[in-house]
């Protein structure tokens, strides 16, 4: 055993970063992917990659030259949307990250109140056609309030089996697809996120199905294989395609999960309930 313990080497310190002894000596460079920083020196061994975002900054700054009153905590910009939809400021982020993780869009409320905007949602925000951000979605009881929407979920069920009631009216135009309810221009504020129509009928669905007492993982298993269903099966079947070899080409083409925002409604809008549930 004693073979795996003969390497003492530590790769990663500075801010996670790996320790390069190559280029100026042990312990003196970190590799940040898109360039080398020189601890000793306090300098960057190369340009910033993204320098032509920042022309009236030298490309060797970090933070506008500014860490003390300046953040990077994950190096890309941060954009934000007044309750109209027009964009009010950006605060600018390093490359750091940037490069693998890209913006991230907020949208403010009438008392200032900062929501992230799902890329669905932004999507909608930046549509000529936006109408709106209804920001106390989650607590509102109007007619297409969460609080409504989640009744209308939830009443039809009855003495039903919980799994039948999920599986006859989570499709297009059943009781749990509340988001037809729910206006195509318009946003909805849940937490801290700002979600678009389907998100939110997520959302409304995660937290009919915790009602049911569904846990959230499962509910989360149930969403992606009635996402597979829905593309692979009944939407094909709908279109009049059969079993052929072309055909299955077909269905297997269109095979999908959930995308990660709907994923994260369905989570929060359960857990919601689970939450509330605990707390009364």
């Amino acid at each position: 055993m004693s073979h795996l313990t003969k390497n003492t080497s530590f790769n990663f310190a500075y801010n996670g970063m790996k320790l390069d002894n190559e280029v100026s000596g042990n312990g003196n460079s970190y590799d940040f992917g898109a360039r080398m920083y020189n601890s000793r020196l306090g300098r960057w061994l190369s340009v910033d990659p993204l320098a032509n975002k920042y022309p009236n900054w030298t490309p060797y700054h970090f933070c506008k030259n500014n860490a003390i009153s300046r953040i990077d905590p994950d190096g890309r910009d941060d954009i934000y949307y007044n309750s109209k939809g027009e964009k009010s400021k950006t605060i600018d982020r390093s490359w750091v990250f940037e490069l693998f993780a890209g913006d991230r869009s907020f949208i403010k409320n009438e008392s200032g109140k900062a929501f992230r905007l799902t890329n669905q949602a932004l999507d909608v925000v930046k549509n000529g056609n936006f109408k709106g951000f209804e920001s106390n979605w989650e607590n509102s009881g109007s007619k297409t309030g969460f609080k409504s929407l989640l009744k209308n979920a939830t009443s039809h069920k009855g003495n039903q089996n919980a799994f039948s009631y999920i599986f006859k009216e989570s499709g297009d135009g059943g009781y749990l697809d509340q988001k037809k309810n729910l206006d195509p221009f318009k946003i909805y504020g849940a937490g801290n996120t700002a979600m678009n129509r389907n998100e939110a009928g997520n959302y409304v669905w995660g937290a009919a199905l915790a009602k049911f007492g569904i846990s959230t993982d499962n509910a989360i298993t149930l969403a992606h294989g009635g996402t597979l269903y829905l593309e692979t099966i009944k939407r094909p079947n709908n279109e009049g395609k059969g079993w052929g070899l072309s055909d299955l080409g077909y269905r297997l083409g269109k095979a999908r999960f959930d995308e990660p925002d709907e994923i994260k409604a369905i989570e929060a809008g359960s857990v919601k309930v689970f939450v509330y549930r605990i707390l009364h």
